[in-house]
């Protein structure tokens, strides 16, 4: 009798661990891609700003008005999945793609601490597949 309960026992273990292998193994495969949601493409581009920011880089070329300057900082930081134009302006025409959907960044900058120079880093960012 004992014999038989540790059987069942351990067809039930087996049980489980098949059924909990093959959940596994199904939904690991169906994880969705990456990189192409609007809101994480929104949060890379201000990431990017904002570390740009933090280290000086960002406010040295508002202030000079040179957004083909920072591009290879920009490329740095951004996903490698993204393409992007950078303007600093208060109200411009984007120069993206017509036929992509466009994700636009704006992060205000005041200028530097002894100089108030407001200025709109303009990002704009959208996908190369």
């Amino acid at each position: 009798m004992i014999v038989k309960g540790m059987i069942y026992t351990l067809e039930a273990v087996m049980a489980a661990v098949l059924i909990l292998g093959t959940l596994i193994t199904v939904y690991s495969f169906s994880k969705q891609e990456a990189g192409f949601d609007a809101a994480t493409i929104r949060e890379s581009g201000y990431s990017c700003i904002r570390s740009l920011d933090g280290r000086g880089i960002l406010r040295y070329y508002a202030l000079a008005n040179d957004s083909a300057g920072i591009r290879s900082y920009l490329k740095s930081c951004l996903p490698r999945s993204l393409n992007f134009s950078m303007q600093f302006c208060a109200s411009c025409a984007p120069d993206v793609p017509g036929n992509k959907t466009i994700v636009s960044v704006n992060y205000m900058i005041a200028g530097e601490a002894a100089l108030f120079q407001p200025s709109n880093a303009n990002l704009f960012l959208w996908s190369i597949v």
